[in-house]
């Protein structure tokens, strides 16, 4: 993570992050939480901090279990000034997460299809892998974003960045 996210930026890439969680209790999800805030502390994020929902431990528990993980993690996230939303596919975001709690946080849906069937709102859409040269992983996830996010996060101060002031100079 250090090293992917020095060389991003001294490359000049926006950056951003996910969590990916493990979280099989509410109270586990806000030590996570707390835990993402302390490792990414000090370092500006470009996109937002996705919470990477996809174990099936956590789905089997149930929608009501979900809701609340989500919830949780992303709320101590956002109270503590991140521009925070929910990575999951399609099947698992649809079945297992409340309608009010998928439209309360940006989303970015993974379903590797020439096309996406997700039928909410989202920021962001994972559809397959690509070569890039000098990536030295061979293949990455081939993502769109739909949104303009390093404007909005600078803007607003968020993921490290300090608040811009959005007032004309004076002559």
């Amino acid at each position: 993570f250090e090293s992917n996210y020095k060389k991003a930026k001294a490359a000049g890439l926006h950056v951003g992050a996910y969590w990916f969680t493990f979280a099989n209790t509410i109270d586990y999800a806000a030590y996570e939480a707390r835990l993402c805030i302390e490792w990414t502390k000090g370092k500006e994020f470009d996109y937002p901090v996705f919470l990477d929902l996809e174990r099936n431990e956590q789905f089997n528990k149930g929608r009501a279990f979900c809701d609340q993980l989500v919830t949780t993690f992303c709320d101590i996230l956002k109270n503590a000034g991140y521009y925070v939303g929910v990575y999951c596919s399609t099947f698992w975001y649809t079945n297992y997460v409340s309608s009010n709690v998928r439209e309360k946080y940006p989303c970015w849906i993974a379903e590797w299809s020439s096309r996406c069937t997700y039928k909410g709102s989202y920021v962001m859409w994972q559809n397959s892998t690509a070569r890039v040269a000098g990536s030295g992983t061979g293949d990455i996830d081939h993502d769109y974003s739909y949104v303009d996010f390093p404007v909005i996060i600078k803007a607003g101060g968020y993921n490290g960045y300090k608040k811009q002031d959005t007032k004309p100079s004076k002559p």
